[in-house]
Formats: structure tokens, sequence, C-alpha cells
């Protein structure tokens, strides 16, 4: 039985993935957090060239969370596009609105955007046909 505990122990441990600053953070969890915002922000810094952020909880591309919404308003002012782009199997939405909202500066924070030309904003419709975020990705320039 110890013999298994250990195997199963190691077996465990060794999929658990210890991700360094060094590493290029091509995932992230979206939460509203300022932890989130400084993966992204060292995420962009690194180049990746293309960041997936999960939406745990899908919302409506009417109420797009205030901090993400810092991030899309970043890459747009900055010459990028965000746009909204229909999950695998969705139909194409014609007259989907992205609000932006107000336009947050924070130069230190949300300088890394600059260098990301594309916000694909995946959606998928719910039961009474409103479209919901499911997932964003971030394309480099």
């Amino acid at each position: 039985m110890k013999i298994l505990t250990a195997v199963l122990i190691i077996l465990l441990t060794a999929c658990v993935s210890n991700p360094t600053k060094t590493e290029p953070a091509s995932y992230l969890k979206y939460i509203n957090a300022n932890s989130f915002d400084q993966r992204l922000s060292v995420a962009m810094e690194q180049e990746t060239p293309e960041i997936e952020i999960g939406i745990l909880s899908p919302f409506s591309s009417n109420n797009i969370p205030e901090r993400l919404d810092n991030w899309l308003s970043a890459i747009n002012e900055n010459g990028g596009k965000v746009k909204p782009k229909p999950a695998d199997g969705e139909r194409i939405i014609e007259s989907l609105k992205i609000i932006l909202g107000n336009i947050y500066q924070d130069f230190t924070r949300y300088a890394p955007a600059k260098n990301y030309s594309v916000a694909e904003l995946i959606y998928r419709r719910n039961e009474s046909g409103e479209a919901m975020i499911e997932k964003i990705i971030l394309k480099k320039r």
C-alpha cells in the first residue's frame, strides 16, 4: 500500500505544472483580481504570440467586466481591433455590440497591450439568445 501511495504521489506531482516567470503564459484563467492583470501584463511583455483567457463564468457581451474592458480598450486605443467571433458551431451574430465603456489610462499596466492587434471574444448564445463570452484570445501584432 505504501508503494502504491508513493507511486500515486509521484504521478500526481509530475502532472502539476509550476510555471516560472520566464515561461510564456499562453493560457490564463480570468479572475477579477490584480493578480490577473499582473499575469496578463507579464505574458504580453514576454511577447507571447497568442494568449487565451479562459472565462470561468461566461458574461454577456453587454456586461464585460471592467478589468477586461480596460485591457480591450488598451488594445483598441493602440490601433488593434476588438472583434466578436463565434465559438465553433455557433452562428455569426451580425449585430453584436461590444461596449467598451470608459477608457482607463494606466500606461504602466496596460502598455504591453500595444503589441497585441486582435482580441477575439469567443461567444455562444444561451437559451434566451444572448451572446455569452466563453473565452478571449489575444493575438500579437
